[in-house]
């Protein structure tokens, strides 16, 4: 949706949702080597010699599904005008907001019958708490069946403001500059871990609009260089001590695992200098581009520990026809 008022300038907003979702389901019948291996695997001898199966004889059925909910909402503020013909000015200013929501789980049940939709219970203390054998007197294996049950759920909400400008001055000189601050969810509750701020400034030279050359193959040769601030975040790990709970069937109680934390952990910081020229031949028939790039980070986050500085640097070339 765009809306334009006064003469130069115009707001819109734009607002995406989607879905996806994805099912999955398989069947392993009774008869395959795959069933009767894990069936017989926990079966055990009674006290008259015959063979006890604690895990259900039949198919087993392996059930998963997945929901993907994605909002993104972008409303933005922009201003253009050109002054004496000679004086080009533009900017927008907006904020950014992002949902990403993810569900699913995964079930498996045993001696499964297709056609009348069923399953069957066992008795899941009596395996996890182990003491069974076999029938040559060996231990069989514990099993904990609270794993073939698992439930997951993942939400990121991301929020940003950002603003850009930029001037041109008789088509030849350009400045620009951008700010922006990025804030996430993915940090925890204090303020100075959740958000970062990014900025960027640039300039070009347009020397084929310049009264002093004269090439008429060239249309367009035009000088860049900018130079700011990127950085991003680990959503696998965390600036503060965390704990998850989970339900332990050997204890019929909960457990708590604490997780490895990063105290110095912040957001990646990467300082990045951009240098190239523009060229166009033939009126536009042909485009060259040459950038070179360095980037710098200070803090960049590699399998959750903080590299205090890398340097990088590329030479980048395309062409157009």
């Amino acid at each position: 949706m765009q809306y334009k008022f006064w003469k130069h300038f115009s707001f819109n907003t734009d607002f995406l949702f989607d879905r996806l979702k994805t099912s999955g389901k398989n069947i392993t019948d009774k008869q395959s080597y795959a069933a009767r291996s894990f069936i017989n695997r926990y079966a055990s001898l009674s006290t008259a010699n015959t063979a006890v199966f604690n895990i259900p004889y039949g198919d087993i059925l392996d059930i998963s599904e997945s929901t993907n909910n994605n909002w993104a909402l972008r409303s933005q503020l922009n201003y253009s005008n050109l002054f004496n013909g000679k004086h080009f000015v533009s900017a927008a200013a907006g904020v950014e907001l992002k949902k990403n929501v993810t569900e699913g789980f995964t079930n498996r049940k045993f001696g499964y019958n297709d056609q009348l939709l069923s399953w069957q219970m066992f008795d899941q203390m009596k395996l996890v708490n182990g003491g069974l054998t076999w029938w040559n007197g060996k231990a069989i294996p514990k099993m904990d069946a609270t794993s073939l049950d698992v439930f997951s759920q993942n939400d990121v909400r991301e929020k940003s403001w950002y603003a850009t400008g930029a001037y041109t001055y008789d088509d030849r000189y350009t400045v620009t500059g951008s700010f922006r601050i990025d804030q996430s969810n993915m940090f925890g509750a204090d303020p100075k871990y959740r958000r970062t701020p990014l900025w960027s400034v640039g300039g070009a030279w347009n020397v084929a609009e310049e009264e002093f050359f004269k090439v008429p193959a060239i249309n367009m040769l035009k000088v860049r260089v900018t130079a700011g601030l990127t950085g991003n975040y680990d959503r696998t790990t965390t600036p503060l001590l965390t704990a998850t709970r989970t339900y332990q069937a050997a204890f019929n109680d909960f457990r708590a695992r604490v997780e490895y934390y990063n105290p110095k952990l912040r957001w990646e910081r990467t300082r990045t200098i951009n240098a190239g020229v523009d060229l166009g031949l033939l009126k536009g028939r042909f485009r060259y581009r040459q950038t070179f790039i360095t980037a710098m980070a200070t803090t960049s986050l590699v399998t959750s520990y903080w590299i205090q500085r890398w340097d990088s640097r590329r030479l980048r070339s395309t062409l157009h026809a």
